[in-house]
């Protein structure tokens, strides 16, 4: 488990990390490219390119219950989740060219600093696709096809 990225975005508590970390996974969401995702949406919330009636839950990264609550309308696609959750490119067309100026360097779509285009290519066959949605997919398909060995996760059908 990495606890360093949401400590390197301000929890101060480990605690709190593991939570971070744990619910991240429990919804099948890369914790990098969520955290660079969430920094970013709060970079264009504080400078006004989002509006402030699309924001619900105020976006805040040092912030458990901001950040659970985030994953969650991201992986169920609510509100600005729903854009969120196609990744940086579907931000940038919503939001425009004042988005750009902004924006992370991206490479293939993804944030550079933390994911290896070489390697995601093998996760993310289609390009209009974010690693974060490739993740997601990869995660369902995981969870479908577990056995009844595994008490308390999803079954397999047929």
């Amino acid at each position: 488990m990495n606890l360093f990225t949401p400590m390197a975005y301000g929890f101060e508590d480990y605690r709190e990390a593991v939570k971070c970390t744990a619910t991240l996974d429990r919804y099948g969401l890369d914790m990098f490219e969520f955290f660079g995702i969430m920094n970013f949406a709060k970079t264009l919330c504080d400078n006004g390119i989002i509006p402030k009636n699309q924001i619900d839950i105020e976006i805040v990264i040092d912030s458990l219950a901001s950040m659970e609550t985030w994953a969650k309308k991201i992986s169920l696609r609510e509100g600005l989740g729903q854009i969120l959750a196609d990744g940086f490119h579907r931000i940038l067309r919503e939001f425009g060219e004042e988005a750009k100026a902004y924006a992370p360097s991206l490479v293939k779509g993804m944030h550079p600093l933390v994911h290896n285009p070489r390697i995601a290519g093998h996760l993310c066959q289609r390009p209009d696709q974010s690693i974060l949605q490739c993740f997601i997919m990869r995660r369902t398909i995981r969870n479908g096809n577990r056995d009844k060995s595994q008490p308390g996760r999803p079954q397999a059908t047929g």
